[in-house]
């Protein structure tokens, strides 16, 4: 099974060599966005452990401000 989708997929290849140009920008795209979502999600990550030590230092200036937590 794998080798005729292989083979149905360079025979594609052959006949229209400018699918695999956008497989390639798709490939590329599919990277940044990835790079992009694991830098937020370590850049959340960092504010949140930011503000869990405020909390836990006591810190009375913030959105938790007044309020029992």
């Amino acid at each position: 099974f794998a080798r005729g989708v292989v083979g149905g997929a360079l025979a594609l290849f052959e006949r229209a060599p400018w699918l695999g140009e956008i497989a390639a920008g798709l490939t590329l795209l599919t990277a940044l966005l990835t790079a992009l979502h694991l830098w937020m999600r370590a850049s959340d990550a960092r504010e949140l452990e930011r503000l869990r030590k405020e909390h836990d230092d006591g810190d009375t200036s913030g959105p938790h401000r007044g309020k029992d937590t």
